[in-house]
């Protein structure tokens, strides 16, 4: 009797290892900025001269500098292939509906210090009752 209560306990235990390690990390699914903003970001970047990766963070998406309360502002930088790319995760916005903005700016570096924005796409989040908790595609209420 002991034998199988210890075979079944191992069975329970052995079943929840595995279901709870099958739980992927959820892919953020994002929306495609319409080109014509892309190329306007070109042109920008090349009309203010700028250089740095982080510039153009801010020039797309600037930090709001009026925010209250839990407001967060981060800019990431990573290098995907031949591309550099600017996360900027944007909380706590001063918004009824929007929670927070997640962009994604791939750049292409066409000279020394040079680049051009090849895409840019955004994931949002809404605040509680007015849409989905969790960075999506979708518009919030």
């Amino acid at each position: 009797m002991k034998k199988i209560n210890l075979f079944i306990g191992i069975c329970i235990l052995g079943t929840s290892l595995v279901l709870g390690s099958c739980k992927q990390k959820q892919m953020i699914q994002y929306r495609d900025i319409e080109a014509d903003k892309v190329e306007l970001l070109n042109q920008r970047i090349v009309e203010k001269n700028i250089k740095s990766i982080e510039e153009i963070a801010q020039l797309y998406r600037p930090k709001d500098s009026d925010a209250e309360g839990n407001y967060s502002y981060e800019v990431i930088t990573s290098e995907k292939n031949k591309y550099q790319l600017i996360t900027i995760k944007e909380e706590g916005l001063n918004d009824d509906s929007l929670y927070g903005i997640l962009t994604v700016i791939t750049l292409e570096e066409t000279g020394l210090n040079t680049w051009n924005a090849i895409s840019i796409k955004e994931a949002y989040k809404c605040w509680p009752n007015r849409g989905h908790q969790e960075w999506g595609p979708e518009f919030c209420n």
